[in-house]
């Protein structure tokens, strides 16, 4: 307080030990501003003034924010796990949180019901992976997101069963391994974004048809040979190998 200003403070709710307080000022023609009432979340009380903070969380277990939880930092210790955002809609545009993957396992960032991070249903962030995520009050976006060098390659697997062309989606996507199974009933093409990625492919369908991968507007999607192994990568428009020669040709008993 300034020296020669004039002040109430009262108790107005005694449901907890240190209860809550309300201030007022008196005798000023202009008032002076409370940085310690002025204090939110992501900001803090030195003096007279305020200045941001940054809370830590540490986590090991799965856990569901909230609109408190703004601003601050959940470091993930656990193993597998899921942190769950907010409904975007309830915490509204602007709201935002600070996410380390610190733990021993893979760590999925689960958006509120249908709502989409980075266009995508989840994100799973390796060991060392960590992002500053916000939501414009309907979806969610990932700012800086720095992953470990040491884990940027990963490996999956996806059945992609049936007749018709495979569209990779959600926790498919963004992954460098990808080992193709199922039993295909015709000749299909995995469909993949028109961004800059590498594919480390293997075709280990079954029923004899043939398989390529291509993104949505390629016209002639790269045939895949039916258990070989190869890379490929896409220039944002097509498919294309990523070695001088790629064995294409007789597939299955019949060319692609």
């Amino acid at each position: 307080m300034t020296a020669g200003t004039q002040w109430q403070i009262y108790l107005y709710n005694n449901t907890t030990a240190n209860g809550s307080w309300r201030v007022y000022q008196f005798g000023a023609a202009t008032s002076t501003a409370n940085a310690g009432a002025l204090a939110g979340n992501g900001l803090k009380a030195d003096g007279s003034t305020l200045e941001t903070a940054i809370v830590t969380n540490d986590v090991s277990t799965n856990t569901t924010l909230v609109t408190a939880d703004r601003a601050e930092l959940f470091n993930w210790t656990g193993a597998l796990g899921t942190i769950t955002l907010p409904n975007p809609a309830v915490v509204g545009n602007d709201w935002y949180i600070n996410v380390r993957n610190s733990g021993t396992g893979e760590l999925t960032l689960e958006p509120f019901g249908a709502t989409l991070i980075n266009g995508s249903i989840n994100l799973q962030l390796a060991i060392g992976d960590s992002a500053t995520v916000v939501t414009d009050g309907t979806s969610y976006y990932t700012i800086g997101l720095g992953q470990a060098a040491v884990f940027a390659f990963d490996y999956v697997v996806v059945d992609i069963t049936g007749s018709v062309d495979y569209v990779l989606s959600g926790n498919e996507l963004n992954r460098i391994a990808y080992q193709f199974i199922g039993a295909v009933g015709a000749n299909i093409s995995v469909i993949v974004p028109n961004t800059t990625q590498q594919y480390w492919v293997y075709d280990n369908t079954t029923g004899g048809f043939n398989v390529a991968i291509g993104t949505a507007t390629q016209v002639s999607p790269l045939a895949m040979v039916n258990g070989a192994r190869t890379i490929v990568y896409s220039d944002g428009t097509d498919v294309v190998p990523a070695v001088t020669s790629f064995v294409t040709g007789a597939i299955n008993g019949g060319t692609f």
